[in-house]
């Protein structure tokens, strides 16, 4: 992960303002799901209003962070990783289980979310276990973002554009799985010699 942290106040500021944008696309989650709940007016005005908000604060958290003075801790990069994919699942099941409970219509495009969610965290799961955490690269953000742009397009749009913005989000998925995939093939072939005793490697 290559990036240089800026002075040391500044890298202070960066880290405060990473870790705050982070657990503010929860908690902007919380409110759309709330507002879902209670059935508050404009409702859907809330829901795509805070899903763009949670977009960019998803890449632009990790952008900070990279300036941030915890750049050149290895644990605090770990740790961080690990928090900022637990926060996009809560995020993304927030929301859509919220949607589900007032709308029984979203469950078929509920289910491809499930589905994506299962297969890519099961990977990066297996291979965090064996040593490596697999930091997404441009496809993985961008099919992340189109989960998103998925439930915005049921709120404000026709049944048939859903479905082709599910079926655009299930094959950026499938590519960030191979983007993932081949992070994982081409380390570990030009490490042969690494071993889970060296503790976490990320790529």
């Amino acid at each position: 992960m290559k990036a240089v942290a800026a002075t040391t106040r500044e890298g202070i500021i960066y880290a405060i303002a990473s870790y705050g944008m982070t657990f503010f696309r929860l908690g902007i989650a919380f409110f759309i799901g709330v507002s879902f709940l209670v059935k508050a007016s404009d409702v859907k005005l809330i829901a795509v209003a805070g899903t763009l908000l949670i977009v960019g604060f998803d890449y632009y958290d990790g952008e900070l962070f990279k300036k941030s003075f915890l750049i050149n801790s290895k644990k605090w990069r770990v740790n961080r990783r690990i928090l900022d994919s637990v926060i996009d699942r809560l995020v993304i099941h927030v929301i859509c289980l919220s949607v589900l409970i007032v709308d029984s219509h979203f469950l078929p495009f509920y289910l491809p979310i499930i589905l994506r969610e299962v297969v890519l965290s099961t990977y990066l799961s297996i291979k965090f276990k064996q040593g490596l955490l697999i930091y997404p690269g441009p496809i993985a953000k961008l099919a992340c973002a189109f989960v998103g742009f998925n439930g915005i397009a049921y709120l404000i749009t026709s049944s048939l554009t859903t479905i082709c913005f599910t079926v655009s989000m299930m094959c950026m998925s499938a590519l960030a799985f191979r983007e993932y995939f081949k992070l994982s093939k081409g380390y570990r072939e030009g490490r042969i010699e690494a071993t889970l005793n060296a503790g976490i490697e990320e790529i």
